[in-house]
């Protein structure tokens, strides 16, 4: 069964949604556009998962999350990692999200429909302040968050969450808060900074020691 979305950022290394990862048990599928044909398909066992240590549940705070997985990705022509970009796009910048989505929105998870062919789908980022606005009655949005908009009936929905959204061919955010599910609100996604890249490096090097307190401080820097 889909859950979530991600995108190959190293060798190792996975970037999605922090609350993707709560669920025990997942397995991640690489190297195919067809989750009904998955002899292509290549399968990696998640060896370690670190959650922003800020992440809030209920609020979608700091939605972000790594994944190393046991085995080494062999990075190809069909799994190839994405470059993090270094800044997110100025307001009407055309991004580019793509994943496996419910493709009908509905009023619970039975009344959803999940394709098997990846979908792509283009959004125009919006500006902080047109987000909040539109998000005010909820209690605006995170600061370390950006958004993304589509016209009604076109959007993130159940399932894209942690997916990649990316501009002129680099990553600049991931699907998080997809519950307004193509109904005229902007998407919110969270940023991965450098400093995503940096933990990865910093975990990397300490070989499996304990690095939840460095990867804190380094975040909240």
């Amino acid at each position: 069964m889909h859950l979530c979305g991600g995108a190959i950022v190293d060798k190792r290394w996975i970037l999605t949604a922090a609350h993707c990862v709560m669920q025990e048990g997942f397995t991640i599928l690489a190297g195919t556009h067809n989750l009904g044909d998955r002899k292509q398909a290549i399968y990696f066992t998640p060896q370690e998962v670190i959650v922003h240590c800020n992440y809030d549940n209920p609020e979608f705070t700091n939605d972000i999350a790594l994944v190393r997985t046991a085995e080494k990705i062999n990075l190809s022509s069909v799994l190839k990692a994405l470059p993090l970009g270094t800044r997110y796009p100025h307001s009407n910048g055309k991004l580019i999200l793509t994943g496996w989505g419910s493709i009908k929105n509905g009023d619970t998870v039975y009344d959803e429909v999940f394709p098997e062919l990846l979908h792509t789908l283009t959004f125009q980022a919006v500006s902080n302040k047109q987000c909040n606005d539109a998000w005010e009655k909820s209690g605006g949005i995170d600061m370390g968050n950006a958004c993304a908009y589509n016209d009604i009936g076109k959007g993130a929905c159940s399932g894209d969450s942690g997916s990649p959204l990316v501009f002129h061919g680099k990553l600049v955010g991931i699907a998080s808060y997809v519950m307004a599910c193509a109904r005229g609100l902007p998407e919110m996604d969270k940023k991965p900074t450098t400093l995503t890249m940096k933990m990865m490096t910093k975990t990397t090097m300490m070989s499996g020691e304990p690095v939840d307190d460095y990867i804190c401080s380094l975040l909240m820097e």
